[in-house]
């Protein structure tokens, strides 16, 4: 849990500053994803995932030397850049097997599986 708790609000999500202070929404980069850098954590521990994805306005008051939410955080505008393959599969994870497993949560593990415990809803090699 972060410094201030956890929220579940927070209106600067997806907005960037000027510096004019005025706020503008960013499109992101078609191809591209953003991933948090999770390596170090702030002066109280938390790190981008656990406490600046909801809570904008804490980037740069926790920073340390091995810390910047500015750099590691994407919601703070920093983060990793990862470019996402189009063609690549993209789990359906909205549906289970006659178990409920999902591909995420078993069918990635066992790919022998596949197809042999599949429901109307669910088509484990789709």
């Amino acid at each position: 849990m972060g410094a201030y708790g956890d929220t579940n609000y927070n209106y600067y999500s997806g907005m960037t500053f000027t510096g004019d202070q005025t706020a503008s929404y960013v499109l992101p980069t078609p191809g591209t994803e953003c991933v948090n850098d999770d390596s170090t954590g702030d002066a109280t521990g938390d790190t981008c995932s656990m406490y600046y994805d909801n809570n904008y306005s804490g980037c740069g008051n926790w920073d340390t030397e091995d810390f910047s939410s500015w750099n590691q955080c994407c919601s703070c505008g920093g983060g990793l850049g990862t470019v996402v393959d189009e063609a690549s599969c993209i789990n359906d994870d909205s549906t289970g097997d006659t178990a409920g497993d999902t591909c995420s949560g078993w069918y990635e593990q066992n790919p022998s599986g596949c197809g042999n415990y599949d429901t109307d809803n669910f088509d484990a090699a789709s």
